[in-house]
């Protein structure tokens, strides 16, 4: 199947819905609907990107360039393993300014993000430290470039 990356305007949001409904299941920091105005605001910097097979959307970044990190990372389970991911944090990467981009993942005790963590890893992401105030251990990962 071909994968087509696009970058989101608000009129795209009803179509990624189903992706945003989907990965709140898998972050128990985010709510359906806090991860939907998340992702609508991005739209309208032009800071989010979403991969499409076919009619569906299989992945999407969103990231922060005043903050110059990557803010949100998710595949579909059935899309995972084909590189989608890699070229969504590629994409953001190209459109980030600094010569530091940070992301937030879950520690190395918690195997819901072994394979977000090995990406960040491969790409040269190095770990900067763990983070408070989350109600689960997260850590942030620092790109110099």
């Amino acid at each position: 199947m071909n994968i087509i990356y696009h970058v989101l305007s608000p009129s795209d949001c009803p179509s990624i819905l189903p992706l945003l409904d989907e990965a709140a299941g898998c972050f128990p920091n985010l709510s359906a609907q806090s991860l939907s105005d998340a992702v609508r605001s991005n739209t309208t910097r032009g800071s989010a990107v979403a991969a499409f097979g076919g009619a569906s959307a299989a992945g999407i970044v969103t990231y922060s360039m005043i903050l110059n990190k990557i803010s949100f990372l998710y595949v579909s389970p059935g899309y995972r393993r084909r590189g989608i991911a890699r070229e969504l944090v590629e994409y953001a990467l190209t459109a980030l300014p600094g010569r530091e981009v940070t992301v937030e993942t879950f520690t190395a005790s918690d195997p819901r993000d072994a394979a977000a963590r090995a990406l960040y890893q491969s790409i040269g992401f190095t770990a900067a430290g763990e983070l408070n105030g989350y109600s689960t251990p997260m850590e942030r990962f620092v790109l110099r470039r």
